[in-house]
């Protein structure tokens, strides 16, 4: 009869990584930000990705040449949290590879792109990165996201896992792979989420995240209970969750 984020705050349990000790930030949190918003490498362009890294980041994002005005400029985001942005072509593998395993300054990474899911072989799934390459599930299993708080998947069934290989083992999905490389939290789609309203989605999750102290659970609840005003079909605020091994 009802909806269960209208009663519950909702996060599903994901065991901690071996090595992973948890120790959330004091202060207000910062971000890292990285987006494809041109068509590139076969895919779509994702022009609503512009305008989510506008509502996410507060500061300079390098590379980003236009937006529907949610920008006060193409390289200046009027975002909810502090941070940095690097959008298509500054959207790199190494830029993202150095940011990701040096000592950070941040505690939230989000990243906007397109995410593809290979059954069985995690050579070729992979992330879209802005300069047309691939980043694979096999390369960001040796990465290290144990200084990240919440990592935010913007992209199409990042949730998603389940596929096996010939010999029966089990192709982590690449929420499960982030979590398992140390990540506190981590919030990813189900399905393939839509462009502009998952865009507004993140605004409004984000907005509730700083007011609530980094629950990222709590943000993406209230943020999912707001959107249904506009968008009622569970299509297009219902894909995402929240998984991690701590409130």
């Amino acid at each position: 009869e009802q909806y269960l984020l209208d009663k519950y705050v909702i996060q599903i349990y994901a065991p901690a990584a071996e090595t992973a000790v948890f120790t959330r930030r004091s202060g207000h949190p910062m971000v890292r930000g990285f987006g494809v918003t041109q068509a590139i490498g076969g895919f779509s362009a994702l022009p609503a990705v512009a305008d989510e890294m506008c509502y996410v980041v507060r500061g300079p994002i390098e590379g980003l040449h236009s937006t529907d005005g949610a920008c006060p400029s193409p390289s200046m985001g009027n975002g909810v949290l502090e941070g940095q942005g690097f959008v298509d072509a500054a959207f790199t593998a190494a830029r993202f590879e150095q940011l990701v395993s040096a000592p950070s300054d941040y505690s939230v990474l989000h990243i906007g792109t397109h995410f593809r899911l290979r059954p069985g072989n995690a050579l070729r799934s992979f992330l879209l990165l802005g300069d047309g390459s691939k980043l694979t599930l096999d390369a960001i299993g040796r990465m290290d996201f144990s200084a990240v708080d919440v990592v935010t998947l913007s992209a199409c069934e990042t949730g998603m896992g389940g596929a096996r290989t010939d010999d029966g083992r089990e192709v982590e999905g690449l929420s499960a792979l982030v979590q398992r490389r140390g990540a506190g939290r981590v919030i990813s789609s189900l399905w393939a989420v839509e462009d502009a309203s998952t865009a507004q989605l993140m605004r409004l999750t984000y907005q509730s995240f700083a007011a609530d102290h980094g629950d990222a659970a709590l943000g993406l609840q209230q943020a999912q209970r707001a959107l249904r005003r506009r968008f009622t079909d569970p299509f297009f605020w219902a894909g995402f969750y929240v998984s991690g091994n701590h409130p």
